[in-house]
């Protein structure tokens, strides 16, 4: 089925046709001339066929004209100046002779034919004239064209871009020419092209639809043989071969009414790399600052937030927090981001990122989480020497305080005496305070050792039931007036050392010296629940108020009307915790105190 005719073409065939009517319509002259001659003069028809040869040739010309015309792909404006411009002719040269010869017959009454032709010389001259006029401002355009033609041909061949042209051909948008370099550039142009297009956007075709305003479009693109064009990859580059191209497309409106775009591609490869070689210096710079901030941390809260700080201003994620020990410390606890980056502090935590980074970039991150976990360490030591620190100076404060009482006790008693007192009338105090003196010793050396032996703690195997029947034994010979039972306790082994007496011997004595009642009571029993033994001491005595059930656990924490260090549950929770168990304490019913122990079951 064939094309449409468009309103263009219908233009262009309509100038032709009527210039092909108009030739044909001067077969009229030479016809008439031909009858006249062999009518009215007598001629042969020969001879007067070669009288007006010429004129039949001037009108068939004419006639092949306007069907050439009609034919041809030139634009309708194009056929129809030719069109205008031949009747226009047309008509001036008929109007010019028909003068001439109104001239002559209304001045003669007579036709002078010689003077007729003569003035067709001088119109075929003055027309002539024009001709040349017009022929030599057209070959000064063209030799000017030329000139500008071969300028931008050099342009277009010698610029360090790649430059190509397209054009529409058949409704279609095509690549009409190219420099060496775009060919040298892209395997394909015209598909490279389309797909820089397709990633700004827009489509060549839309390029000419007339709306474009003459505004260029850009685009920066990558491209390379394997992969073909594609976007610029800001995080992992996996195309390393590719080359990374600013492409414009610039519309350009002639004035005859056609379009072409432009496309120029930039090769800014080298530019990007340098740019990203100095933003990676730069957030190097700030990453050794920011390292030093770290350095200089007190907290640890302080230690991530720097480091949470750092990830933001170097890498502007939508969310980065960080993670230690199960905690959000740093950043967001409630988000909706994707973490989808994270870089691991150690067995602490992680910083978590809602970002895709780069290889070089996790890199540094992973380097920043490695610091903190650095940072983090020397605060943990820090502390831990601090604490050392402050059981050291609480060891000493308490030795001077107590040890000095109970001597300053003796040597007061000792002063006194005098060679008649009977010795037996102070010999019970001072051996009281000498016990306590002695007692006190003992159980520093049991804290120091504790102390001492935190981090390389030895354990092993310590049957329960002895244990606990020594410690009653030992709390009834001391409190006679106590009454101190046992109930069910399992032959089961747990995970302690040497310090378990003394621990359980220090709960029994607390709970005969706090208890208010005449006959002290204390029972105590255990129970195995799997892996694990629960010994409970309860008592009759007064009981501990809700507030201060914690409170008795801290160091230096000392119970009404207590004579002790200060110490003793402190170190009762501090050891049992080092076995890997646990104390706590409940109420007993109908009063009194349950202090609940539980202690790891020996592996066999």
């Amino acid at each position: 089925m064939a094309d449409s005719p468009t309103p263009d073409s219908r233009r262009r065939r309509l100038a032709g046709h009527a210039i092909a009517l108009l030739g044909a319509a001067l077969f009229a002259i030479p016809l008439y001339d031909v009858w006249d001659d062999t009518t009215d003069l007598g001629w042969g028809i020969l001879p007067s066929l070669v009288e007006n040869v010429t004129l039949f040739a001037l009108a068939a010309l004419l006639v092949a004209g306007g069907v050439w015309l009609a034919r041809s792909e030139s634009d309708s404006d194009h056929a129809t100046t030719v069109m205008s411009t031949t009747f226009g002719g047309t008509v001036a040269t008929a109007a010019l002779f028909a003068w001439i010869v109104a001239v002559q017959t209304w001045t003669m009454n007579d036709l002078k034919p010689y003077v007729i032709a003569l003035d067709a010389v001088v119109v075929g001259a003055l027309g002539s004239f024009g001709i040349g006029v017009y022929r030599a401002r057209s070959d000064s355009r063209r030799r000017d064209l030329q000139v500008e033609r071969n300028r931008l041909a050099g342009l277009f061949e010698n610029t360090s871009d790649a430059v190509a042209t397209v054009e529409l051909a058949d409704g279609s948008p095509t690549v009409s020419s190219a420099n060496e370099h775009f060919r040298e550039t892209f395997d394909d142009p015209e598909a490279a092209i389309q797909e820089a297009a397709q990633l700004a956007g827009t489509s060549l075709s839309s390029l000419f639809d007339g709306d474009h305003r003459g505004e260029p479009t850009t685009q920066e693109i990558a491209y390379s043989e394997a992969n073909g064009v594609h976007e610029v990859a800001y995080g992992d580059r996996d195309d390393s071969d590719a080359r990374e191209f600013i492409v414009q497309f610039v519309p350009y409106d002639t004035d005859r009414g056609r379009t072409y775009v432009y496309v120029v591609a930039t090769d800014v490869t080298e530019q990007k790399q340098l740019a990203r070689e100095r933003e990676a210096n730069e957030r190097l710079d700030l990453l050794h600052e920011y390292a030093s901030k770290l350095v200089n941390a007190q907290n640890r809260d302080r230690a991530a937030a720097l480091a949470r700080e750092a990830v933001e201003e170097l890498y502007a994620p939508s969310d980065v927090r960080v993670v230690l020990d199960g905690e959000v410390v740093a950043g967001p606890d409630n988000s909706n981001s994707t973490f989808n980056t994270v870089a691991k502090v150690g067995d602490r935590g992680r910083i978590e990122l809602a970002a895709h980074l780069a290889t070089r970039e996790l890199n540094a991150v992973n380097v920043l989480a490695t610091h903190l976990d650095d940072v983090l360490d020397r605060l943990d030591y820090e502390r831990e020497l601090a604490i050392e620190r402050e059981e050291l100076d609480f060891i000493n404060r308490t030795l001077r305080h107590n040890l000095l009482n109970d001597i300053q006790v003796v040597k007061a008693r000792l002063q006194t005496l005098d060679d008649g007192d009977d010795l037996l009338n102070h010999r019970d105090v001072l051996l009281d305070h000498l016990d306590r003196m002695a007692e006190f010793v003992q159980t520093m050396r049991t804290y120091t050792k504790s102390l001492v032996e935190d981090d390389e703690h030895v354990l092993h195997p310590v049957d329960l039931r002895p244990a606990l029947e020594d410690v009653a034994d030992g709390t009834r010979n001391a409190y006679e007036d106590a009454v101190v039972s046992l109930g069910d306790i399992p032959h089961v082994a747990v995970s302690a050392d040497e310090l378990l007496e003394p621990v359980l011997e220090n709960v029994l004595t607390n709970a005969v010296e706090h208890n208010d009642k005449a006959t002290p009571r204390i029972h105590v029993d255990a129970e195995r629940h799997g892996d694990w033994v629960t010994v409970r001491v309860a008592d009759n005595g007064p009981g501990i108020s809700d507030d201060r059930k914690e409170a008795v656990f801290e160091r230096g924490e000392l119970g009404e009307h207590s004579s002790g260090s200060g110490f003793g549950l402190f170190l009762v929770r501090k050891t049992v915790e080092s076995y890997g168990g646990g104390v706590e304490i409940k109420d007993n019913e109908p009063t009194g105190t349950v202090v609940r122990i539980t202690l790891p079951v020996a592996s066999t």
